[in-house]
């Protein structure tokens, strides 16, 4: 992601990066979104049964792959069964669907007209499991008033 170092940048630099994850960030962010992280069947199924069951797994990005892992290390003695490793979410989805397993998967991605038994994943403090996104930018940005109109909204909607 590449920011500008003034408030005349090209058009190819951006102003804002939107990330999602506990990513480090020297200048400005707000917190732009936070979603639960969900166990997702085409049953109904309890927590303690995961370490037995097939999972479906989908490429994501390191920083989610990393959160469900961890969470996983500190939950359960045993290693997932992970029964196939798929490319795209739509596709593990479809598997859970079919009966070919479970899926740990943000909330975001489940609609509410799909069939899936699905709850939200409660850590030991009984905090939900979560995803952070975020609206990254430099002080330097706020002198553009697209820029500034924006980041007083986020500021403004968390009050």
């Amino acid at each position: 992601m590449e920011f500008s170092n003034s408030s005349n940048a090209s058009k190819e630099e951006a102003h804002l990066g939107i990330v999602r994850g506990p990513y480090k960030w020297q200048e400005n962010k707000v917190l732009f979104q936070e979603e639960k992280i969900c166990i997702a069947s085409s049953k109904k199924i309890e927590l303690k049964e995961l370490p037995f069951l097939p999972r479906v797994n989908y490429q994501t990005d390191q920083s989610l792959r990393n959160t469900i892992e961890n969470w996983w290390q500190e939950t359960f003695a045993l290693p997932p069964k992970i029964s196939m490793e798929v490319d795209r979410i739509e596709t593990c989805k479809e598997l859970v669907l079919n009966g070919l397993g479970y899926a740990i998967l943000p909330e975001i991605c489940i609609k509410n007209d799909e069939p899936l038994y699905t709850f939200p994943i409660v850590l030991s403090d009984n905090n939900y499991l979560l995803r952070e996104t975020w609206v990254f930018y430099r002080d330097v940005t706020m002198d553009l008033a697209q820029v500034k109109a924006f980041i007083d909204f986020l500021n403004d909607s968390k009050q």
